[in-house]
């Protein structure tokens, strides 16, 4: 039972190449019919981050970003924005993560996008966090943490929950 922490995350990569392989594939497809491109290229980015290639990772976002600005769909738009949002400050590149959570926040709240608004807000006391202004941190991490726990939604109750805990610490 010692091998299997081991053989699990094997597993793990296995799937994610074979995932980033489908995608890959999904591009070729989306690009011919210019459908969903946007959101084809930032899954295409978060699967490379899983993978631990930040540079293709951000290269695909960046492409996401073109595609989502020459559409015009907000939508669109806010989703790449705030998923590229979360790994910039992933990668600490904390006053770029900010502003782009808060221009994906300002699409979210005119769109009714309950769950992007919280996510944004979780990005946005994160990205303060970065920048060791944990006073201002709290409020946008705090209103992301009752957002979830209105939807139920465990990964960003805890991611929430953490950062709070990290801003108490500061």
């Amino acid at each position: 039972r010692a091998g299997e922490p081991g053989k699990q995350r094997i597993c793990a990569q296995t799937l994610r190449a074979q995932a980033l392989d489908l995608q890959l594939q999904a591009v070729a497809i989306d690009e011919r019919l210019d459908r969903r491109v946007a959101i084809t290229y930032r899954n295409l980015a978060q699967l490379y981050r899983d993978l631990d290639d930040p540079a293709s990772a951000q290269s695909y976002f960046e492409k996401a970003i073109a595609v989502a600005s020459r559409n015009g769909n907000p939508s669109r738009y806010a989703e790449v924005y705030g998923s590229y949002a979360g790994f910039l400050n992933d990668t600490l590149d904390h006053a770029r993560a900010l502003d782009l959570a808060r221009e994906a926040l300002a699409l979210d709240e005119v769109l009714g996008d309950t769950p992007g608004t919280a996510f944004e807000q979780l990005e946005i006391g994160r990205a303060l966090l970065g920048l060791n202004r944990p006073a201002e941190a709290v409020a946008p991490l705090r209103i992301a943490l009752a957002m979830r726990r209105a939807l139920d939604q465990h990964e960003i109750i805890a991611r929430s929950l953490l950062a709070l805990a990290m801003a108490a610490l500061v």
